[in-house]
């Protein structure tokens, strides 16, 4: 079977049509179980106390992220669903492109496989090719500048990470680098 590009593409530009609300509740629920995950992941895996000495520990930001998160979600989707039941929110028919749809699911995808070789690849190398992967999914075509912003991205968030805070973020590239420099 022999894909044509020209039918590729008009597959891509091709509209859904959704309810609005129908969706925004969907985004909510997503976030929502994203949050709690975060927020049960970091306690049962991240220790309390930075290992390293002072400055907080490596459980507490994953753990106010997921817990506003989770608030936050059913906040929104308390609102939404009262809204809609009084028939006050606005829920027009909306399109969306198939091409849109699918940038969000590469995003997604690129999310996960960063958390997954978070670890074995280290902070530095992981960030910089998942950042420079959304410039370029995004339609960014200056992959020098890319690869230069998400250098410099990431090196600015391991000082950061590293010297403000305290905390150590798995890095051995980064943290050669720094050594001389700091």
């Amino acid at each position: 079977m022999e894909l044509d590009a020209n039918t590729f593409r008009d597959r891509l530009d091709r509209t859904l049509r959704l309810r609005k609300s129908t969706g925004e509740i969907a985004i909510v629920i997503l976030l929502g179980v994203l949050g709690l995950f975060a927020a049960i992941y970091s306690q049962l895996n991240l220790p309390l106390e930075n290992p390293f000495g002072a400055g907080v520990g490596p459980r507490l930001f994953p753990q106010v992220a997921g817990v506003t998160m989770v608030a936050m979600s059913v906040y929104l989707l308390v609102l939404r669903l009262w809204r809609r039941r009084k028939g006050t929110i606005d829920d027009e028919v909306v399109e969306m492109n198939v091409r849109d749809g699918l940038r969000v699911f590469v995003f997604i995808v690129l999310c996960a496989g960063y958390m997954w070789v978070f670890e074995a690849v280290g902070f530095g190398v992981s960030t910089v090719a998942l950042l420079f992967l959304l410039f370029v999914t995004n339609g960014f075509r200056r992959y020098i500048l890319a690869a230069v912003l998400a250098i410099a991205f990431t090196f600015g968030i391991y000082l950061i990470f590293t010297t403000a805070l305290g905390l150590p973020l798995p890095s051995p590239i980064l943290r050669d680098v720094t050594t001389g420099i700091l």
